[in-house]
């Protein structure tokens, strides 16, 4: 068995909650193609602990070339499902800002909890940053350009656009 079985290993079968997150870190800095399937496993697994969960999270903010396909839809799950754990929701949306303009899916799901008056505002604002990196910068004042005036997040919405966008 070797160090990254050895760890995946010790998460799965005898890693205490305190310690997951650490190991969730240290698998991160390795390139192995064993690595991503892991942690995006560690992420959809509703049953695992938040901190690990939001550890993997963290970790899929590193712009990862490979499998981005898989990595959107985890992300999608993760954000669609985990309405209980918004802490982990909360992550996986920063998360998205490195893939969200590979997957109009993922974009679709981000640009909902945006919208959706009964998110908590660290999320909607989460989800305004990765809707703030979607390109080309048209599309990205397309989206915004529909926020509600009357939604209490909008002068968020209106600063970040006139800050960023002139507008």
């Amino acid at each position: 068995m070797d160090t990254i079985e050895q760890q995946i290993h010790e998460f799965k079968h005898e890693a205490t909650e305190g310690v997951k997150p650490r190991l969730i870190e240290d698998l991160s800095y390795t390139e192995d193609e064993r690595i991503l399937p892991f942690l995006l496993s560690v992420l959809c697994d509703a049953d695992e602990v938040d901190v690990a969960r939001i550890e993997a999270a963290k970790a899929l903010m590193v712009d990862i070339e490979r499998q981005r396909d898989a990595i959107c839809d985890a992300l999608i799950s993760v954000i669609e499902r985990d309405e209980e754990d918004e802490g982990v929701r909360r992550h996986a949306v920063e998360a998205a800002s490195s893939y969200v303009n590979d997957s109009d899916d993922l974009l679709d799901v981000v640009t909902a909890l945006l919208f959706a008056g009964d998110t908590d505002d660290e999320t909607r604002a989460n989800a305004l940053a990765t809707v703030h990196d979607v390109r080309p910068a048209e599309r990205c004042l397309e989206i915004l350009d529909d926020f509600p005036e009357d939604d209490p997040f909008g002068e968020v919405v209106r600063s970040m656009t006139h800050l960023t966008f002139g507008r």
